[in-house]
Protein backbone atom coordinates (compact mmCIF):
# COMPACT_ATOMS: atom_id res chain seq x y z
CA UNK A 1 0.00 0.00 0.00
CA UNK A 2 2.83 2.49 1.16
CA UNK A 3 4.61 1.76 -2.15
CA UNK A 4 1.73 2.29 -4.45
CA UNK A 5 0.96 5.55 -2.84
CA UNK A 6 4.42 6.60 -3.96
CA UNK A 7 3.97 5.34 -7.33
CA UNK A 8 0.97 7.14 -7.92
CA UNK A 9 2.39 10.35 -6.24
CA UNK A 10 5.22 10.08 -8.67
CA UNK A 11 3.48 9.70 -11.78
CA UNK A 12 0.94 12.75 -11.20
CA UNK A 13 3.97 14.86 -10.09
CA UNK A 14 5.42 13.91 -12.86
CA UNK A 15 2.37 14.66 -15.68
CA UNK A 16 1.48 18.17 -13.76
CA UNK A 17 4.88 19.14 -14.43
CA UNK A 18 5.01 17.92 -17.62
CA UNK A 19 1.66 19.93 -18.37
CA UNK A 20 3.10 23.01 -16.52
CA UNK A 21 5.76 23.45 -18.80
CA UNK A 22 3.63 23.27 -22.07
CA UNK A 23 1.41 26.37 -20.38
CA UNK A 24 3.97 28.36 -19.31
CA UNK A 25 5.60 29.04 -22.37
CA UNK A 26 3.03 30.77 -24.41
CA UNK A 27 1.93 32.48 -21.13
CA UNK A 28 5.48 34.38 -20.91
CA UNK A 29 5.64 34.90 -25.13
CA UNK A 30 1.82 36.81 -24.62
CA UNK A 31 3.03 38.74 -21.65
CA UNK A 32 0.67 37.06 -18.97
CA UNK A 33 3.75 35.93 -16.76
CA UNK A 34 6.31 38.56 -17.87
CA UNK A 35 3.86 41.83 -16.48
CA UNK A 36 4.91 43.21 -20.10
CA UNK A 37 1.35 42.61 -21.30
CA UNK A 38 0.25 43.26 -25.07
CA UNK A 39 -1.26 45.67 -27.01
CA UNK A 40 -4.75 45.54 -26.91
CA UNK A 41 -6.29 44.58 -30.56
CA UNK A 42 -6.96 47.15 -32.79
CA UNK A 43 -11.44 47.38 -33.60
CA UNK A 44 -11.79 46.81 -37.05
CA UNK A 45 -15.27 48.22 -38.56
CA UNK A 46 -14.99 47.58 -42.32
CA UNK A 47 -14.99 44.12 -44.48
CA UNK A 48 -12.21 45.96 -46.56
CA UNK A 49 -10.14 46.76 -43.29
CA UNK A 50 -11.03 43.17 -42.43
CA UNK A 51 -9.39 41.55 -45.24
CA UNK A 52 -6.68 43.98 -45.67
CA UNK A 53 -5.53 42.90 -41.92
CA UNK A 54 -5.56 39.24 -42.62
CA UNK A 55 -3.58 39.72 -45.69
CA UNK A 56 -0.94 41.86 -43.95
CA UNK A 57 -0.84 38.86 -41.26
CA UNK A 58 -0.20 36.06 -44.12
CA UNK A 59 2.83 38.34 -45.16
CA UNK A 60 4.67 38.16 -41.98
CA UNK A 61 4.97 34.77 -42.20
Amino acid sequence: MRNSLWIIITIVSALLGFVMGYATAPMMETGMLSGKGGKPASKIESTKELKQYYKDLFKEK
